[in-house]
């Protein structure tokens, strides 16, 4: 084998490492980018959950929350409930649910409830300190839904620990069914996504194929 010959060689192993090596990276990076998607998907698996239920569901009547510990609110769950309003100043910016926009809401904690707060947008009327009120709305643990951190984290410093256990969270007038336009957008916008990664590991396969040809 002369040099020029062993000079052509080294460089199409040059070539062909560099290939690998580029292909190496889209491939992680396009598994790194699907299992976001996947646990982004996963994470809202709740929502998705109640955003397909049914729009003819009656809630669950729970009554006065005095009377009932925050387990008794199933999460998830479409209840309806009493109680009497201590407003306790957490408030948030947040998506709700599958929203596709951000409002700004307000918490009220339940007196005599042991740690059950309704969620209201900040400029519904009727809501204020020591107001009866009887509301209906989805039930969730923030300790199992996405995006509650910060107004747990919140809440610890207000609480003692004793104090700061089992919660739930009422979303007023949110019911099964409201965000099922939303819920299709978003599952079409990861199912898009999912499709464009797959199209392009498929294309990364042919190119891979015809470099070891």
């Amino acid at each position: 084998m002369n040099d020029a010959e062993g000079g052509g060689l080294e460089s199409s192993l040059q070539q062909w490492r560099t290939h690998q090596s580029r292909h190496l990276r889209h491939v992680v990076v396009i598994a790194v980018f699907m299992a976001a998607v996947g646990y982004y998907a996963y994470s809202l698996r709740g929502s998705f959950a109640y955003a397909f239920g049914s729009a003819a569901a009656k809630p669950q009547v729970i009554g006065d929350v005095a009377s009932h510990s925050p387990d008794d609110l199933p999460h998830n769950g479409y209840v309806e409930i009493s109680g009497i309003t201590e407003h306790r100043g957490l408030k948030r910016m947040a998506v709700r649910g599958l929203s596709l926009s951000r409002r700004e809401f307000w918490y009220f904690r339940l007196l005599g409830s042991r740690g059950v707060f309704i969620e209201v947008p900040s400029d519904s009327p009727g809501y204020g300190f020591v107001t009866r009120v009887e509301v209906s709305g989805r039930a969730v643990d923030p300790r199992r839904e996405p995006g509650f951190d910060g107004l747990l984290g919140t809440y610890a410093h207000m609480f003692t620990p004793q104090d700061a256990g089992t919660l739930r969270i009422v979303q007023v007038g949110l019911a099964p069914g409201d965000d099922r336009t939303e819920a299709g957008i978003v599952l079409g916008v990861i199912a898009l996504l999912v499709s464009l990664n797959l199209r392009a590991l498929w294309r990364l396969f042919i190119a891979r194929r015809r470099v070891i040809e």
